[in-house]
C-alpha cells in the first residue's frame, strides 16, 4: 500500500514537473573514458597508469527557460585501470576493471547560439552503483607467462558517489541535435566506506537528443 501511493505521488510529481517545463529533449550517448584510483587520496603514478573504459547511456533534458535546464541520465560506465602492486617486481602486473550503473544529475546552462552552434556548460552530483569488478594478474616466469582472474568487487565501493562539470557544443539545425562533450569527474571520500579506492576520471562523449 505505501509503495504504490509512494508510485502514484512520483508519477504525479514527473507530470506535473514535465508539463511545467519549457521544452524537453531525449537523447542517447557514447563515449570513452579514462579512470584513475586515488588511495586515502594520493596518487600513486609509479604504481598504475589508465586503461581506456567505455561510457552509454540515455538522458532527458528539461528546459526551465530558455538558457537553463535540468539534465538526468541513466549510463554505464566501463571503468579500468592498470598498475603493478610491485614496482620491485615488474614482472608482475594487474589490471582492474569494474562495471558501474551511474545517475548524474545536471544542471545545464546554454550560452547564446552562434549561430546554430550552442555552447554549454554542467555541473552536479553522480551516483554510481558497482555491478561488477574483476582483477586480472598476469606474471611472467621463465619467459612463461601466467593469467588468473578473480572477483575484485569486494576491494571498491559498492556506492560511489562524486561531482561531474562538463563542458560541451550543441548543433541546433533542427529537431534532430547531435552533441559533444567533455565531463570531469571527482569521486568524493566517505569516512564511513570500508574501501579506500576512489575514483576520479574523464570521459569523452557524443549523442544525439530529439527536441520535442
Amino acid at each position: 500500500m505505501i509503495m504504490e501511493k509512494l508510485c502514484k505521488t512520483a508519477v504525479l510529481v514527473l507530470s506535473v514537473f514535465t508539463l511545467s517545463v519549457y521544452s524537453l529533449q531525449i537523447g542517447i550517448f557514447i563515449g570513452l573514458d579514462d579512470y584513475k584510483y586515488t588511495f586515502n587520496g594520493n596518487d600513486f603514478p609509479q604504481y598504475y597508469r589508465y586503461k581506456l573504459g567505455f561510457t552509454s547511456g540515455i538522458l532527458a533534458e528539461f528546459y526551465l527557460s530558455k538558457y537553463l535546464s535540468f539534465e538526468p541520465e541513466i549510463s554505464y560506465s566501463m571503468r579500468g585501470v592498470y598498475f603493478c602492486s610491485n614496482i620491485y617486481a615488474p614482472e608482475i602486473e594487474k589490471w582492474v576493471t569494474s562495471h558501474y550503473l551511474t545517475f548524474p544529475l545536471h544542471i545545464k546552462f546554454n550560452f547564446p547560439n552562434v549561430p546554430f552552434i550552442v555552447p554549454y556548460i554542467k555541473s552536479g552530483i553522480n551516483f554510481g552503483f558497482l555491478v561488477s569488478a574483476e582483477l586480472e594478474t598476469q606474471s611472467t616466469y621463465n619467459n612463461a607467462i601466467h593469467t588468473t582472474f578473480e572477483d575484485f568487487t569486494h576491494a571498491i565501493n559498492s556506492f560511489d558517489y562524486g561531482i561531474d562539470s562538463e563542458i560541451g557544443l550543441e548543433l541546433k539545425a533542427s529537431r534532430f541535435i547531435p552533441f559533444i562533450e567533455a565531463d570531469f569527474y571527482y569521486g568524493v571520500p566517505r569516512p564511513s566506506d570500508n574501501s579506500d579506492l576512489l575514483y576520479t576520471g574523464f570521459e569523452l562523449k557524443s549523442g544525439i537528443k530529439y527536441h520535442f
